[in-house]
């Protein structure tokens, strides 16, 4: 159905909602609060900082965001995290309360997902990414970062859905009014603290695994704050003790007696004379063996002897493997990460697997995801007058590349014909699972006409993956034999039929 204005009608005023958005980016509010118009980089920069000291910052919050950008394992299980759940597609319909397709809501649905892809709220100047894809992402770190995500669907001037902000939830606050909780934002301006309530139904806060005795959510990456330090500090161990005990150096040992010999008799029977000249030699022999090239060469008397000293044969490598593995179990599990994801899977059938279970756990933050999106759709098709919910869904995350799955989808293709076919589901319906959109102006309605009951069965006869009807797996090579053999000799699953 042709739209010829998605964005242009309302059918009454809305009330108690704000134009322009309730609050400003964080790193915009910090720049107006500074009476700055520089917008200050404050990127972490750990070429030099000991990441162990992260343990000292303010809050719990603030050391879980730093260590997800700079703890290789947190930030592997977050990226990888974000990868996989903001899939490529997603399906948006609108339904009636009665479960039934609302087909115009449904296209202003899908026109408005459409203006969010790929149109600024305005043309007034540059803005920062506003596409669904972009603010996915955000709200995803925002959700394993903080345990919670949050953002506003923004009206333009004329109270029509202009674009949604993702907001973070590290400043957001709750204060009690009667029995609600209402969230609120600190703000510095000019010197004089105030409050920025959200008390508003543009405003959506999403928890995950919400403790019913806490106001405040909890981050998931909580439990691999303790192990990811550990981690650290026993790698900067590990870093020092190889330096010391693995690379060889040179030491000079110098026999006491003849250097006594060697030496005038003034300073010889003198202590205090002897003791300063021997520790100004030693200083000079360590300043000159600390400084040599590997292709320089040393001269030296009889008194000396220099040689290389290493470790030898003595290793502690199997209690440090023990500690490693001890150590990379504990931070997996903190990140709700298996180790296949994060490089340290020992096996492919027990990473088969891991990566199964790991899919069921991208699957469940995608949802929060979905349910994000569901309430901001079904709010902007309700201020635009439609008496709808909304669902919206990103496609389930896979591990396999899409040319590994059209076998799937075909088979995805004829249950949902067959369905079809029977009238289990409307034409929009099977439109929008096989292609993601609403029917073209030239399909013809066929719901119920039970169109696909005498379909002929369709097989690949040099399919090595086909299996016959008796459950025995036939071959290229023996599907030859069998169209080719006469009567009664012919073979099923390598079997004479009798």
């Amino acid at each position: 159905m042709a739209i010829k204005n998605p964005f242009g009608f309302l059918t009454g005023p809305v009330k108690k909602v704000k134009t322009k958005g309730l609050l400003l980016p964080s790193f915009l509010r910090t720049a107006v609060t500074r009476g700055a118009t520089s917008i200050r980089d404050t990127t972490p920069d750990v070429t030099n900082t000991d990441i162990v000291n992260y343990r000292n910052l303010v809050s719990q919050k603030d050391v879980i965001k730093a260590l997800g950008y700079t703890s290789p394992d947190i930030s592997q299980a977050i990226n990888t995290l974000i990868r996989f759940a903001i899939t490529d597609e997603y399906r948006i319909i609108a339904k009636t309360f009665d479960g039934m397709i609302d087909e115009v809501a449904t296209n202003y649905a899908q026109a408005l997902a459409a203006r969010f892809d790929c149109l600024p709220p305005d043309y007034d100047g540059f803005y920062t990414q506003t596409d669904l894809r972009s603010t996915s992402e955000s709200l995803l770190r925002q959700l394993v970062t903080y345990g919670a995500l949050s953002g506003e669907l923004v009206l333009s001037a004329a109270r029509v859905p202009s674009f949604i902000r993702a907001i973070s939830v590290k400043d957001i606050k709750f204060e009690a009014k009667g029995t609600r909780a209402v969230p609120y934002v600190e703000s510095n301006s000019g010197g004089a603290s105030n409050k920025i309530y959200l008390d508003s139904p543009l405003f959506f806060f999403m928890s995950l695994d919400q403790d019913l005795d806490e106001a405040y959510p909890i981050s998931p990456l909580t439990a691999s704050v303790q192990p990811v330090l550990f981690s650290e500090e026993f790698k900067q161990d590990l870093r020092r003790a190889f330096r010391k005990a693995a690379l060889p150096r040179l030491t000079a040992r110098i026999d006491s007696e003849k250097f006594k010999e060697s030496l005038p008799a003034e300073i010889r029977y003198d202590e205090e004379k002897l003791t300063a000249y021997m520790s100004s030699l030693i200083t000079d022999l360590e300043s000159r063996l600390n400084d040599l090239n590997p292709e320089d060469a040393i001269v030296f008397f009889d008194i000396l002897d220099i040689k290389h000293h290493s470790a030898g044969n003595i290793s502690f490598h199997e209690n440090m493997k023990e500690l490693r593995s001890l150590i990379d179990g504990n931070v997996a599990s903190g990140v709700k990460t298996l180790p296949s994801v994060l490089g340290r899977g020992e096996s492919q059938s027990v990473a088969s697997t891991e990566s199964m279970l790991y899919l069921r756990y991208v699957e469940g933050m995608q949802e929060k995801i979905n349910s994000f999106y569901s309430r901001v759709f079904t709010l902007a098709l309700r201020l635009l007058g439609f008496d709808v919910y909304c669902t919206f869904r990103y496609a389930d995350p896979e591990l396999r590349p899409k040319s590994e799955l059209e076998s799937f989808y075909s088979l995805k293709q004829s249950r949902v014909l067959e369905q079809l076919s029977y009238g289990f589901i409307s034409d929009t319906e099977a439109s929008i699972e096989l292609t993601g959109r609403m029917p073209s102006g030239n399909f013809t309605p066929l719901s119920g006409t039970r169109f696909n009951i005498n379909r002929a069965e369709m097989a690949n006869p040099y399919s090595n993956t086909s299996v016959t009807p008796d459950g025995v797996t036939a071959t290229k090579n023996e599907k030859d034999i069998k169209s080719t053999a006469p009567a009664g000799t012919r073979r099923s699953g390598g079997q004479k039929q009798g």
